[in-house]
């Protein structure tokens, strides 16, 4: 055994020494003369930076882009990859370096030339429109990024088997991203076109997580495309006539009643006992099935990159039939609905992030329409009113950094209304019959209890403003209690029906005293 091990040492310093003999021995660089040798203190002997085989395979990591970058542009890249992993999917769930436009579409770009110069375009335009002040002018280095994008998919597009690329595709939706961003509202609309038409005709393409993360991205632009069309006045609605949403009768076909014994049990109750069309039936149970994937995140963490993918692409789906469901509601010129707080409700919860403190005009419209449409929903039935609750929760508990006003708005007006949300136990038995309960409980219970000791916290400063208001004025001090609020009422309501009788008892006596004077007179 011992042999063994010689020779071994013998045939690894053999190989050393061949080595060093290839490669010169390079001393630490250094100005001074002195400061090549380190002394240790146990030795006096030179310490040089010995080469290894490792340096022999070793290359810049820029070096390996398909595409020579370099300044603004790879800044660029280096922000939206960092942004990107810090991006949340869904519901405080980010992927980090597994998110599927690291691991899916920046993974296929290094290997993608025009996939790559169409990344580095809306990486590029990002970056541009973050920096802008006012109206966003695109610079020359992002208009030469982008003809050279449109140039590559141009050959592409010319090629045997353009369907089945599934690169093409996420080229061309990348362009997409730049052309939003830049308001290039043609060219947005064109690529649009170009890339539905692609994945149509996709069959089995070569790159799955490719596909579906491409995907992903197309829907989200297609969301914000339709969000504005909703949130900003329409010149021309269609007539009522041309709206598709379809409303069953009981009994439900065998379809929709299995799809609703897999809804939560407050949401069962809500499709049973309301009004509900059969889009938006279809997108309960969407969020329904997505939302099983958070358990499944921890539950299976090795299949973490497909359960990212399935965050990244479905909840935005289930955004954008949301807004289309919204836009026909208001085209139909229906009544306020519950289907217009489930569909508001869910596309701020999956929209919002919680990541970042920064918001648009969208986020502003979204959050005002939702606080207006759910005070003027007027006499809801006890499951409509237990969904509103749930909603409202998960809302204002996601929007409470960035639109704490409107949060605290938003709960402020349950706990006015409905007299039984002040105790925390019947509001969460309302939580755990919807979804993401078990996930999200112990949050949503610190921030309605914080919310309910800012409410009594606020009532108990009016009692005592007017308390001393009334004070100030003379009418006595009025403890800060029920019952000397009660006794005050009386009080008013006493004096207003003595001064009624009293009131009565004067004309009544004028009018007597009148009339003997008069008699007096005709006497005399």
């Amino acid at each position: 055994m011992s042999t063994q091990n010689n020779t071994y040492k013998q045939s690894r310093r053999k190989h050393k020494d061949e080595f060093r003999q290839r490669h010169q021995v390079d001393e630490l660089a250094s100005p001074s003369e002195d400061s090549t040798k380190l002394e240790s203190p146990s030795s006096t002997e030179t310490h040089t930076l010995i080469p290894t085989a490792l340096d022999a395979h070793r290359r810049d990591f820029f070096k390996a882009y398909p595409v020579e970058v370099g300044g603004t542009t790879l800044a660029a890249l280096d922000e939206q990859l960092h942004v990107v992993q810090r991006e949340e999917l869904v519901l405080q769930i980010t992927g980090g370096s597994q998110h599927p436009v690291l691991a899916a579409l920046f993974a296929a770009s290094l290997q993608d030339s025009c996939l790559f110069t169409c990344f580095l375009a809306s990486s590029q335009c990002l970056y541009e429109q973050r920096r802008s002040v006012g109206h966003f002018q695109p610079s020359d280095q992002l208009l030469g990024l982008q003809s050279r994008g449109l140039a590559a998919v141009r050959d592409r597009l010319m090629q045997s088997g353009a369907a089945q690329d599934d690169g093409l595709a996420a080229s061309i939706i990348q362009l997409m991203v730049a052309d939003s961003v830049s308001g290039d509202t043609k060219s947005l609309i064109s690529h649009q076109r170009g890339a539905r038409k692609l994945l149509s005709m996709r069959g089995t393409g070569t790159n799955e997580a490719l596909y579906q993360t491409s995907l992903g991205i197309l829907v989200v632009i297609e969301f914000y495309m339709a969000l504005v069309q909703f949130l900003l006045p329409e010149p021309t609605t269609p007539p009522a006539s041309d709206n598709p949403l379809r409303y069953l009768k009981h009994p439900f076909p065998a379809s929709v009643c299995v799809r609703i014994s897999i809804l939560p049990e407050g949401l069962q109750n809500l499709v049973l006992r309301s009004t509900l069309s059969l889009q938006t039936i279809q997108l309960l149970d969407i969020v329904s099935g997505w939302s099983l994937a958070l358990r499944e995140l921890v539950a299976t963490p090795q299949n973490a990159e497909e359960i990212y993918r399935q965050l990244f692409t479905q909840p935005f789906e289930c955004t954008r039939s949301a807004v289309f469901i919204l836009r026909h509601l208001r085209q139909a010129e229906s009544q306020l609905t519950i289907e217009y707080i489930i569909c508001m409700g869910i596309t701020i919860i999956i929209k919002h992030q919680g990541s970042t403190s920064k918001t648009n005009y969208l986020d502003d419209g979204l959050v005002h329409v939702f606080t207006r449409t759910v005070k003027q929903f007027a006499h809801p039935n006890a499951a409509e009113l237990e969904t509103i609750i749930w909603l409202v929760t998960v809302v204002a508990w996601r929007t409470s950094v960035t639109y704490q006003a409107n949060a605290e708005d938003l709960v402020d007006f349950i706990l006015r209304v409905h007299e039984f949300t002040r105790n925390l136990k019947k509001v969460q038995t309302i939580w755990s019959r919807f979804l993401w309960y078990d996930k999200f409980a112990v949050p949503w219970s610190r921030y309605w209890q914080a919310s309910l000791d800012r409410w009594q916290n606020k009532i108990q400063e009016r009692a005592a403003l007017s308390a001393q208001e009334r004070v100030r004025i003379g009418s006595g001090p009025a403890p800060n209690c029920a019952f000397s609020r009660g006794v005050a009422q009386i009080k008013t309501e006493s004096s207003s029906e003595s001064s009624q009788v009293l009131g009565g008892f004067n004309e009544s006596y004028t009018q007597s005293e009148g009339g003997s004077r008069s008699n007096s007179q005709e006497t005399d």
